[in-house]
């Protein structure tokens, strides 16, 4: 077997909307005018990607991609909450032998372990990965991940986390706080209840 090399997962489809709303966002944090809707938008984007790449998981649902030099024993999903969807979102594209692109079908060349953490992709049983043209993106696997659709599937903790760290750079404007001394803004409550629910990374 080759030594596997892969790319970065990349986000291929973004989310539609955010985990928070500004209206959400507001009603935490007493603000009462609509003036900074707009900043408050980036604060809760801001604070998304922070509890994403703490988590090394998609909170709202996403289309990720990810591409190999050959196929591994098995595949392990790098970024989660992996979705089951039926039907199957979770395709894997590769170069034959001959360079030629080919589709491989779930439930027919492949099964996915998607119960375990991280999910996982297996061969189907009684088969094995086909033979691969020598090339650094011979291998492409498409799958969605993310808690769901909308914000109600999120872990009530993740978005305490999230309204909490909004509030937060409300309040402060500036990386540090200038009063009875100088201290840097407080995270210990949002990376808590993150910590609730954080995963190591794949790779």
């Amino acid at each position: 077997m080759p030594t596997i090399r892969y790319s970065e997962p990349v986000q291929t489809a973004a989310p539609s909307i955010e985990p928070l709303t500004v209206a959400d966002a507001r009603a935490h944090s007493r603000v009462t005018q609509t003036a900074e809707d707009g900043l408050i938008q980036d604060y809760i984007k801001a604070a998304r990607r922070y509890a994403e790449g703490v988590l090394n998981k998609q909170l709202i649902t996403a289309t990720w991609r990810q591409k190999f030099n050959a196929f591994p024993g098995e595949i392990k999903i790098p970024v989660m909450p992996y979705q089951a969807n039926e039907p199957t979102t979770t395709t894997i594209a590769y170069l034959d032998s001959n360079g030629d692109s080919q589709d491989l079908t779930e439930g027919t060349h492949f099964r996915v372990a998607a119960d375990a953490w991280p999910a996982i992709i297996y061969p189907e049983y009684g088969t094995e990965w086909p033979a691969t043209y020598d090339d650094l993106e011979a291998v492409t696997l498409t799958w969605k991940a993310g808690y769901g659709d909308d914000s109600e599937y999120i872990p009530d903790t993740i978005r305490q986390a999230l309204r909490l760290a909004v509030a937060l750079q409300i309040e402060f404007r500036e990386p540090i706080v200038v009063g009875a001394g100088v201290k840097a803004i407080p995270l210990n409550t949002v990376d808590t209840l993150l910590g609730l629910h954080g995963t190591a990374r794949v790779y």
